[in-house]
């Protein structure tokens, strides 16, 4: 990877904003090392650009820009300065990089980020699968959970070699699921089962498919105590808590101690002497503190939901209206995942919205889980295929791990 610098870039502008000004100009992935001191009371952004790009295109076309607050200079640098280097280079926002219509440098990555969100969502529908875990062990259900990704990754490697006009990870996991329906998961899951246990001499487990979509919901913890317990803990003992601050407060001794330093014996006396001033407001003041710290934090949750829509997500002009119904807010489409919609709802409307999961809306099934819900995470680059020299073995830089997306009107 070439690196490149950009000079000129005004002090009060950081890592994030140069790159929302270069991503147009690059026009292809790029990481934002960081800022070396510059000349004339200016600063250089060091970009590091990818194999695919020629860095004196680059730089031609940086040089012949003029933005209003400056005019960048970029070079390539004799040597790059030691500098502080962030624990994750940062790289063009996904929103950005879709708007741009820059493509995934590598279709290696393609099938990578393909496979994570296919697996994840397999594991969130099928959230009972947790229940196999505990009878195989952990051991064994990684194992079982491996065999099911790699039997994905094969079919999303046929999928890439046939289909040379894939470009994102969305393209890939809609031509997936169009070769591959959801209603094929079950089988895949119940045969990879026998599979092992056939293997290992085991009867075979008999499971039915409702078994496995069942889920329990966690119950929203401060410190493994749920809030409903603490909230009625804060309203018993908020009086007694208060009774005691102002007895220890009205008892505080107001002599000094002659075996202290006198310095420090006069300002503890003045401390409490303040003290005493503010106890008619002490009471308030607790109240106050208990029901903005703890018993308030409550009522401001909202969770994080996931829904899936099979064989795909309806329109925006048909889920618009159906998700005002639970007062839903920051909704967004996964950028990766064709079929995913990540909203926000308070605990009002939780379980209503749970309750309409397997629910048609626009003649899609809605399968609605938690975020939260654990899977596996399967590192894809264990499998190994003898197609795989087909695809491109080049080192690619890290997209940036933000999948979402505002409403588009291109549903």
């Amino acid at each position: 990877m070439s690196v490149i610098a950009v000079g000129g870039v005004p002090l009060k502008m950081n890592l994030k904003h140069v790159i929302k000004l270069m991503a147009p100009l690059v026009n292809g992935h790029f990481e934002a090392l960081n800022f070396a001191k510059g000349k004339n009371g200016k600063k250089n952004c060091y970009l590091r650009l990818s194999l695919k790009l020629d860095p004196l295109q680059v730089i031609q076309r940086i040089n012949a820009k003029q933005f209003a607050e400056w005019k960048p200079y970029a070079f390539i640098p004799k040597s790059v300065p030691k500098m502080q280097l962030p624990s994750r280079l940062k790289t063009i926002p996904s929103k950005l990089q879709q708007a741009l219509k820059i493509a995934n440098d590598s279709q290696k990555q393609l099938l990578k980020q393909a496979h994570h969100s296919i697996m994840r969502e397999m594991q969130t529908k099928y959230a009972g699968l947790n229940k196999i875990k505990k009878n195989l062990g952990k051991e064994e259900y990684e194992k079982f959970i491996f065999a099911i990704g790699q039997v994905v990754y094969k079919r999303l490697i046929e999928i890439v070699e046939t289909n040379k006009d894939i470009t994102s990870n969305y393209m890939l996991s809609e031509s997936y699921r169009k070769k591959h329906p959801h209603f094929g998961d079950f089988q895949l899951i119940i045969s990879t089962l026998h599979q092992l246990q056939d293997a290992e001499g085991k009867p075979r487990s008999q499971i039915q498919e409702n078994e496995l979509t069942k889920f329990n919901l966690i119950p929203d913890l401060l410190d493994n105590v749920p809030f409903d317990k603490i909230k009625a803990a804060c309203d018993k003992y908020v009086d007694n808590i208060t009774s005691k601050v102002l007895e220890h407060v009205s008892n505080l001794p107001m002599e000094e101690n002659p075996d202290n330093d006198r310095i420090e014996e006069a300002a503890r006396i003045k401390v409490r002497e303040q003290m005493k001033k503010l106890t008619p407001y002490l009471p308030d003041i607790i109240r106050e503190v208990v029901n903005k710290h703890i018993i308030n934090q409550e009522s401001n949750l909202f969770h994080i939901m996931l829904i899936y829509g099979e064989p795909n997500l309806p329109g925006k002009d048909v889920m618009r209206p159906w998700l005002k119904r639970y007062r839903a807010f920051n909704v967004a489409r996964d950028m990766r995942m064709f079929n995913l919609l990540t909203v926000r709802v308070s605990r009002e409307t939780l379980m209503p919205l749970l309750a309409d999961d397997g629910t048609l809306v626009g003649g899609s099934k809605l399968v609605i889980r938690p975020c939260d819900i654990p899977f596996v995470k399967v590192n894809a680059d264990l499998y190994k295929n003898e197609n795989e020299t087909l695809l491109d073995e080049q080192k690619t830089m890290e997209i940036d791990p933000n999948q979402e997306k505002e409403w588009s009107e291109d549903w």
